[in-house]
C-alpha cells in the first residue's frame, strides 16, 4: 500500500512538472494548449475509492492553478471530471468500474477513444468556460474547446500507445 501511494505520488509530481515546464509552453496556432496531466485521470485505477481520487484530482488542479496563476479553472475542471468519471466509464466501456485500469483492459480502441474524447471535451469546456465566464463568448469557448480537445486527445492517445507497448 505504501509503495502504491509512493508510485502514485511520483506519477502525479512527474505529470505536474511536465505540464508546467513543457506543455504549458506549447501553443499550437496560438490557441491550443494540451493538458497532459489528464493522463492521471485517464490512467487512474477504476477500483480505488472515489473520494481519494477526487481529493487527489482537486489537489492536482489546485497546484496547477497556483503555479500557472489561473482563477481556479484547473481545479474546477479536474474536480468535476473526477466526479463524473464513473458515469463516463460506464458509458464508454459498459462496465461498472470492476476493471483495474484502461491499460489492463482487453478492449477495443473505439471504446478507449470514446472515453478519452468525452473526458477531454468536458474538461476543456469547463476550463474554457471558467476562463471566459461569458455566455456571449459561447462560440469562442466552443472553438477553443474543440481545438484543445483534438490536440490533447492526440497527445494522450500517443502517450497511451507508448505505455501499452512497454
Amino acid at each position: 500500500m505504501i509503495q502504491e501511494n509512493l508510485a502514485l505520488s511520483l506519477r502525479i509530481f512527474f505529470l505536474i512538472i511536465l505540464q508546467i515546464v513543457v506543455f504549458n509552453n506549447l501553443n499550437f496556432f496560438g490557441i491550443a494548449n494540451p493538458c497532459f496531466y489528464m493522463l492521471y485521470i485517464i490512467l487512474h485505477r477504476f477500483n480505488y475509492k472515489q473520494i481519494n481520487f477526487m481529493l487527489t484530482s482537486f489537489f492536482i488542479g489546485l497546484i496547477l492553478d497556483i503555479l500557472t496563476q489561473t482563477a481556479g479553472s484547473f481545479t474546477l475542471s479536474t474536480l468535476i471530471i473526477s466526479f463524473i468519471r464513473p458515469v463516463i466509464i460506464n458509458f464508454s466501456f459498459g462496465i461498472h468500474s470492476d476493471q483495474i485500469s484502461i491499460l489492463s483492459m482487453n478492449i477495443r480502441f473505439k471504446n478507449k477513444l470514446t472515453f478519452i474524447l468525452i473526458i477531454v471535451f468536458i474538461h476543456q469546456f469547463i476550463m474554457s468556460f471558467v476562463e471566459y465566464f461569458n455566455f456571449q463568448m459561447f462560440y469562442t469557448i466552443l472553438k477553443y474547446t474543440l481545438i484543445n480537445t483534438i490536440f490533447t486527445s492526440i497527445i494522450l492517445i500517443g502517450s497511451l500507445s507508448f505505455f501499452n507497448k512497454k
